[in-house]
């Protein structure tokens, strides 16, 4: 099954990095990333828009910040009617 790729200098790639333009536009990415993907040719070789996946990881930490500020604000609820409890 090796056989049939075809290496640069018979050397394996283990990643490939694509830079483009700064101004390129989204739909102009989302073909580039679709016409590299048609060169794929099994389930395991992902293809990572670097945009994208940090636009993702920046919402996943915008929702554990606002998920962790509402379980302090009830942790210190809590501990105020404790100590109110306990002092009187």
């Amino acid at each position: 099954m090796i056989n049939t790729y075809n290496f640069t200098n018979d050397i394996p790639k283990y990643k490939v990095f694509v830079k483009l333009n700064q101004t390129i536009s989204d739909e102009r990415r989302a073909q580039l990333a679709d016409g590299m993907r048609s060169y794929f040719r099994d389930e395991r070789t992902l293809l990572l828009d670097m945009k994208d996946a940090l636009k993702s990881v920046s919402k996943s930490l915008q929702l554990f910040n606002i998920f962790n500020s509402l379980i302090g604000v009830i942790a210190l609820i809590l501990a105020f009617f404790l100590l109110l409890i306990s002092t009187t």
